[in-house]
Formats: structure tokens, C-alpha cells, sequence
């Protein structure tokens, strides 16, 4: 795991160890950061067979971002 994001999630898992390779990987290109955060105001939709939810939005999203930075 990159180690900006085992920053973040070290007040949650103490003893978190990032892998020495990781530290090796180049930094997203196109973007100022390797850890990225979003907000929404789209809801989730309840699945009714299921206890689970989805957000058809949230994933177009996801994908845009994730074609956008490959």
C-alpha cells in the first residue's frame, strides 16, 4: 500500500507495514496527488433482494476517474 494512504489508516491499524517496493512506484502521473478523496450528493439505491445498496452514479464516476488517470 502506497504510504500516503498507510498514513491515513494508521490510527486504525497500528501495526500497518508498507511493502519497501511500494515506495518505488512513480506518482500518478496528471494529477498534484497519489490519494484522492470525493464527495456526492447522489443516492443510493436499495437492492431489494438483498441487504445491499448501489450508486449507479458514484460508479460512472469511479470509472471516468480511473480512464482518466490510465
Amino acid at each position: 500500500m502506497r504510504p500516503e494512504i498507510s498514513k491515513i489508516m494508521n490510527f486504525i491499524y497500528k501495526d500497518l507495514q508498507d511493502y519497501p517496493e511500494v515506495e518505488k512506484y512513480p506518482k500518478v502521473s496528471g494529477l498534484t496527488s497519489n490519494v484522492f478523496f470525493f464527495d456526492h450528493k447522489f443516492k443510493e439505491e436499495e437492492l431489494s433482494a438483498l441487504s445491499s445498496k448501489m450508486n449507479i452514479e458514484e460508479a460512472k464516476i469511479i470509472v471516468r476517474f480511473t480512464q482518466y488517470i490510465l
